[in-house]
């Protein structure tokens, strides 16, 4: 049996980047982004945390003092 290593090994070995190439935005949909893109500007321009809300995964949160976050119970 291959181990998971010689497999990813060979897969990476055979892969062939395409170029880039600069398409219009509606063309893009279902398109893959082959470099990060970056923006200049954030948005919205102000922290919306309190609106937004966060997710958390009930393992993250398994012994933590919620009255002090960041820090074992």
């Amino acid at each position: 049996m291959l181990q998971i290593e010689d497999a990813l090994e060979i897969i990476l070995n055979r892969i062939v980047k395409l170029p880039e190439e600069e398409v219009d935005l509606a063309d893009a949909l279902g398109r893959a982004l082959r470099r990060d893109a970056f923006s200049d500007l954030d948005l919205p321009p102000f922290d919306r945390a309190r609106m937004d809300g966060y997710a958390l995964r009930v393992a993250d949160t398994e012994g933590r003092d919620f009255g002090n976050p960041g820090l074992s119970a």
